[in-house]
Order: structure tokens, then sequence, then C-alpha cells
């Protein structure tokens, strides 16, 4: 499954994990699991590791329809939260800002993409180390 996630309550946070070929299709099962897990709570932050993803499979169409997709759950639900992503491809790192631009005056599902970890970890307000820790435990 080229998207999963865990919750970390106790840094306020979940960790969705991107490798391989990433469709519309994950990311619309993403969205709906996300938008019925009771722990995962408003306010919580979504970081975004990216770092093993080979391909977007997804048009600039699709892109559009996801976007609007999400900012309507967001209204909907009241379970908003922020994004930070960790994309130290060109590939993601592309991607993320290809979506962020679909939201008007920096509002949306993207707060900031980073190709570095660390500064992806000040912006979660985290140590470069918890998170570190907290990717290994992940992807153990």
């Amino acid at each position: 499954m080229p998207l999963r996630y865990r919750t970390l309550d106790d840094l306020g946070l979940f960790v969705v994990t991107c490798t391989g070929k990433v469709t519309l299709r994950d990311e619309l099962e993403l969205l709906d699991a996300i938008e019925n897990d009771p722990d995962i709570k408003d306010g919580m932050v979504k970081f975004a590791d990216c770092r093993g993803v080979t391909e977007i499979a997804i048009t600039s169409d699709e892109l559009d329809g996801l976007a609007d997709l999400q900012q309507s759950l967001e209204f909907r639900s009241r379970k908003s939260t922020r994004t930070i992503v960790w994309a130290p491809n060109d590939l993601a790192y592309d991607a993320a800002n290809r979506f962020l631009a679909r939201f008007p005056d920096g509002e949306g599902a993207i707060s900031g993409v980073f190709r570095v970890l660390e500064d992806a970890a000040r912006a979660l307000g985290l140590s470069p180390m918890t998170l570190r820790l907290e990717l290994l435990e992940a992807a153990g």
C-alpha cells in the first residue's frame, strides 16, 4: 500500500508514509481513512514522509479535484489539520508544491514542503532526533 499512516498522540501528529507509485485512488482512500479515524483529532498535524515516492500517477485535473475535496471534507468534519511534507526527491517535492499552489492565500492542506528533515522537524516543533526516531519506529 503506497500510503499508510499511524497516529502519535503524544506528539499531536500522525505520520503518513508514502512509497512507490501514488495514484488518485490511494489519495482518496487515505482521505477516507483519515476522515473516519476517531484517533485523528482536530488540530493534529499530519507529517507526510514522501522520501519513498517513485511515481505520482495523478493528473492536473485530478489534483484540482483532490484539493477541492480536501477543502470540503475539512469544512464538513471540522477535522482540520495542517500538513508538513518531507520530500527530499524532486518528484515528491514538485508534486507537493503543485498541490500547495491550488489553495488560495496559502490556506489549505499543506503548511510547508521541505527537502531537509531537520527543517521539517523544526516546522513541527520537534527536535530532528525525535522525528528520526519516530520515522524509524514507523518503518519497523
